[in-house]
C-alpha cells in the first residue's frame, strides 16, 4: 500500500516543499484527527481538489492533551498519522507540538489554507501567510467530541432487566 510520507522536523518539511513545489499549488490543513470520521475525510478530499499537493499538519499527543484535556487523544499520534497517510487525498503528513500550526505554516507557505466549518468566525492561525484561506462547510455534521459523547452515553445506559450476561450459551 502506498502511503504519504510522515515528516516531523522543520528541515525535512522545508526540503520536501522545496523539492516538490516547482510550480505546484500547495494546500494545507491541520487538526487533531483523534477519531478519523466522515467529516474529516470530506474536508480532506475537498482540500485535495483545491491544489496539487495536500499537506496535513497533525497535532502531536502533547498538543492534543493541552488543547482537549487529559483524556485525549484517544488514538496515539503514530497511529493517527498512519491513518491519515493512508488516505489517497493526502500527499504529506507532519506532526507538530505547538498549540497552533503558525510556525509550520510559516515553513510551508502554502497557497491555500483550509479549515473546517467549526472555525467560521474564529481567528485561523496562518491565514495571513497563504494566498487564500478557506472555511469548508461540508455536508457531514460530525465531530470527534460528538462521537465520544455518544459512546459515553451508550456505555452509561443500564442493561435491560430481562438481559442476562452469560459466558456459555448452553446455560440458556
Amino acid at each position: 500500500m502506498n502511503t504519504a510520507p510522515i515528516l516531523t522536523t522543520p528541515d525535512a518539511i522545508d526540503a520536501w516543499c522545496r523539492e516538490r513545489r516547482d510550480g505546484q499549488k500547495i494546500v494545507f490543513t491541520n487538526g487533531c484527527f483523534d477519531l478519523l470520521h466522515a467529516g474529516h475525510v470530506g474536508l480532506l478530499n475537498s482540500a485535495k481538489m483545491l491544489g496539487d499537493f495536500l499537506i496535513v499538519g497533525m497535532n502531536s499527543d502533547k498538543s492534543v492533551k493541552a488543547l482537549k484535556g487529559d483524556d485525549r487523544p484517544i488514538i496515539c499520534q503514530e497511529q493517527r498519522a498512519f491513518l491519515l497517510a493512508s488516505l489517497r487525498a493526502i500527499d504529506l503528513v507532519t506532526i507538530f507540538d505547538d498549540l497552533t500550526p503558525q510556525s509550520l505554516i510559516e515553513t510551508i507557505v502554502p497557497d491555500i489554507l483550509i479549515k473546517g466549518w467549526d472555525w467560521a468566525g474564529k481567528k485561523v492561525a496562518g491565514s495571513g501567510i497563504c494566498r487564500t484561506a478557506v472555511i469548508y462547510k461540508g455536508t457531514i455534521d460530525q465531530s470527534t467530541t460528538k462521537i465520544i459523547d455518544k459512546i459515553a452515553g451508550q456505555a452509561a445506559k443500564p442493561i435491560d432487566s430481562n438481559v442476562r450476561i452469560v459466558g456459555n450459551l448452553d446455560a440458556l
